[in-house]
C-alpha cells in the first residue's frame, strides 16, 4: 500500500491525494483497514503447476474473473479526467464488478452506458427526501445495475 501511496502522491494533485488518502472523523477505520491488509499474507504455491489457475467467482448470479472488485469512490473525477467512465472501462478489460458512488462525477447512466455489460451495483445512503431516493434507484434499475450497496454509517445531513 505504502508505493500505491507514493504513486498517488507524485501524480494526483494536493486537494485530490489529501481527500483520497484520508479517512473520516480520526481516521480510525482508516487505521484498522490498514493494519488488516498488512495482516494479510500471499501463500505462494511451490512445486505445483498453476498454468491453468481459475479465480474465477459467482457474485449474484454473475460470473466475475476474480474475486477483486471495485468499491464505491466519490468523486473520481478528481483523480482521472474521465473519472468514473475511466474505471468502468478498467473494470470490463479485467472483467469484474464495480460499485458507483452516489456521488460519482459522471452519472450513473454515462457509467451504464460506457461499458452495458459490465457488472455494476449502485450505492445508496438515506436521504430525507425520499423522493429522490426512489428516482435514483428507478434511474440505477432502469441503466441496468444489478444491485443496490447501501451505506448505513453515514447521517442523513442534506435536504436532497
Amino acid at each position: 500500500m505504502d508505493d500505491l501511496e507514493r504513486y498517488a502522491a507524485q501524480r494526483l494533485d494536493k486537494n485530490a491525494f489529501d481527500y483520497y488518502s484520508t479517512g473520516s472523523g480520526d481516521d480510525d477505520t482508516l487505521h484498522e483497514n490498514r493494519q488488516a491488509f498488512k495482516r494479510l499474507i500471499l501463500r505462494p504455491r511451490m512445486l505445483r503447476n498453476v498454468s491453468h489457475q481459475d479465480i474465477s467467482v459467482t457474485v449474484l448470479g454473475h460470473k466475475l474473473s476474480m474475486p477483486i472488485c471495485v468499491s464505491p469512490t466519490a468523486f473520481q473525477g478528481m483523480a482521472h479526467p474521465h473519472g468514473e467512465l475511466a474505471t468502468v472501462r478498467a473494470v470490463n478489460s479485467k472483467d469484474t464488478a464495480m460499485g458507483l458512488s452516489i456521488y460519482s462525477t459522471n452519472s450513473l447512466e454515462d457509467v451504464a452506458l460506457e461499458c452495458p455489460n459490465t457488472i455494476k451495483f449502485m450505492q445508496m445512503q438515506f436521504y430525507k427526501d425520499r423522493q429522490f431516493m426512489e428516482n435514483l434507484l428507478k434511474r440505477a434499475e432502469k441503466t441496468g445495475y444489478k444491485a443496490v450497496l447501501l451505506t448505513l454509517d453515514m447521517p442523513c445531513l442534506w435536504q436532497t
